[in-house]
């Protein structure tokens, strides 16, 4: 059947399969159709393909855009239909009908050349990012991804399970939307689907002032209290911490370069940068500097400062956590490492009257959105403004206005 562009026709492979011959064009009788039918036994062929003459160039068709096969003479002329409506509107894309090409398109292929480059990367959540496409992502298997419109990602968006809170919600959509901001870059969609707006309710953070804070550290072996005694004075990440190595520690100034991290659902994948990517100085807290050098005396620049005396290598998440818990539980408190010693840090200091911004830079944070959040520390800070005498009269005004 001809259409301006193209032709329909069926493989050669196709027979008959009551006696091995044949399909012939055939004009039906009380149609001005043409269809395709056995002389001898009138069985119908099961597949058909487009024969399209684009510019000077042949493409077999044998799919449509969503890779089901051409089975029945209705879906070949629906589909040789509308791309003869996509040529005279110069819309036509061969690479979306080809299979080669189809193939390459597809979304669980081309997230898997993302996870391998994020892999190669060595960024910090690629474990994350491999659960969610193992779990979820698997909405959009069998779709091209040239397709996946605002509707699309928003449906994905509401069949997640509820049991998902909002937060991990939002990272799955993250890694989502930086996988297609990917595609963007190699060219592969022209625009971006739009993303839902998740809203993730910041719970405030725990802290603790210093006395709290020691009588924590104090409970600590004493072989073990070296790191988290760092902790609590510089604000690092744990990882970071643990990261640590003796050619990081320049004693000439008295500072510390955090340059790396270790990474992984277990924290044991060692990647040479830290989780923002970027490097920082920061000065070594005087109370510390006879202990650190204390630690590096006789070793050499590549091993980590803070080794687990257990085993004489750097500590494990595991190992690491489980310090800390029995240390708190003795002395009744209940809060995490995280919280009691990097949020702490921040916190503490925020009262001693220290602006954000150079708090921001000793943590590390490339938002000073995020260092904002310890703002709400600052109330009791400023508690000690109110604690004046009032002026004269204003006293009498306010025992008045409570009769």
């Amino acid at each position: 059947m001809a259409n301006g562009h193209g032709v329909i026709r069926v493989p050669d492979n196709q027979i008959c399969p009551k006696c091995n011959g044949s399909f012939k064009r055939v004009t039906l009788k009380h149609a001005s159709n043409i269809a395709f039918r056995c002389p001898n036994c009138l069985t119908v062929p099961i597949r058909y393909y487009l024969d399209i003459h684009h510019k000077g160039e042949r493409v077999r068709i044998f799919s449509d855009r969503q890779g089901k096969p051409l089975d029945t003479l209705q879906r070949a002329i629906a589909l040789l239909s509308h791309i003869h409506y996509e040529i005279e509107n110069h819309m036509f894309d061969k690479t979306k009908y080809v299979r080669s090409d189809l193939q390459k398109f597809l979304f669980e292929n081309l997230i898997k050349q993302w996870l391998d480059l994020k892999g190669k990367e060595g960024i910090a959540t690629i474990y994350k990012y491999e659960q969610f496409n193992r779990d979820y992502f698997i909405f959009f298997k069998g779709q091209d991804v040239r397709e996946i419109r605002t509707s699309h990602v928003h449906e994905f968006y509401h069949q997640l399970p509820e049991r998902l809170n909002n937060k991990t919600k939002k990272n799955i959509l993250g890694a989502l939307h930086a996988f297609f901001k990917w595609l963007l870059v190699i060219e592969h969609v022209e625009k971006m689907p739009v993303f839902p707006k998740i809203e993730v309710i910041t719970p405030d953070w725990q802290w603790l002032d210093e006395d709290d804070q020691n009588e924590i550290l104090s409970a600590i072996p004493e072989n073990d209290r070296h790191i988290y005694t760092f902790l609590a004075l510089h604000g690092c990440r744990p990882a970071e911490v643990m990261a640590l190595k003796i050619k990081d520690l320049d004693f000439t100034h008295n500072s510390v370069i955090i340059r790396r991290t270790f990474s992984g659902k277990s924290h044991n994948i060692l990647v040479e940068h830290t989780k923002t990517k970027k490097t920082r100085v920061i000065p070594i807290n005087p109370l510390m500097i006879d202990t650190i050098k204390k630690l590096c005396k006789g070793r050499f620049g590549e091993d980590f400062v803070f080794l687990n005396p257990r085993t004489g290598k750097y500590y494990c998440k595991s190992a690491y956590w489980e310090i800390w818990n029995k240390a708190r539980k003795s002395v009744g408190k209940n809060i995490k490492s995280y919280e009691a010693l990097r949020h702490s840090f921040a916190s503490q200091r925020v009262c001693m009257g220290y602006d954000l911004l150079r708090i921001g830079k000793i943590l590390g944070h490339t938002d000073s959105r995020t260092t904002q959040r310890y703002s709400h520390v600052n109330l009791e800070s400023l508690r000690g403004i109110m604690d004046i005498t009032p002026v004269s009269g204003a006293s009498s005004d306010v025992n008045n206005s409570k009769k």
